[in-house]
């Protein structure tokens, strides 16, 4: 490595400004296409989850009891009914 840079130093100054300038220019594309590629799959992801947000298990599970309520809620007696139905049936019981 120091061998390397002993090198560069003893160029031409419009040689070693042209290195820099490639090396700045090489790494400064290296590290924008890295960012472009992580915020293309930041946006895949995002999309991926908005697909299964429409159906996932809480909404499924959600719609499911509120099916489970609804059916139990037409089909069960009402409370009053049930407790005249005791009352009526505790005073014949009891003459």
């Amino acid at each position: 490595m120091w061998n390397f840079i002993g090198k560069l130093q003893k160029k031409p100054k419009g040689e070693r400004k042209r290195i820099v300038f490639m090396t700045a220019s090489g790494i400064t594309l290296i590290i924008a296409g890295i960012w472009f590629v992580s915020f293309y799959f930041n946006v895949l992801t995002v999309r991926q989850t908005k697909k299964t947000a429409e159906t996932s298990p809480i909404m499924i599970l959600k719609a499911n009891l509120s099916n489970v309520y609804q059916s139990f809620s037409q089909t069960a007696p009402t409370t009053t009914n049930s407790t005249t139905t005791l009352t009526n049936s505790s005073t014949t019981t009891s003459q």
